[in-house]
């Protein structure tokens, strides 16, 4: 399980199930986890 900080200061959990799915169902997001990250810290658009 990893753990992020959101843009709100949140803490945001991944668990290894949802990670694992994400990299087989979705191949290019394989390797991405430091984009993950910062995405959560610094996203281009809020919606609330």
């Amino acid at each position: 399980m990893k753990w992020f900080e959101d843009v709100f200061n949140r803490n945001i959990r991944l668990t290894d199930e949802r990670l694992e799915h994400t990299e087989l169902d979705h191949p290019e997001m394989s390797g991405q986890i430091d984009k993950i990250a910062e995405t959560l810290v610094n996203p281009d658009v809020v919606v609330g």
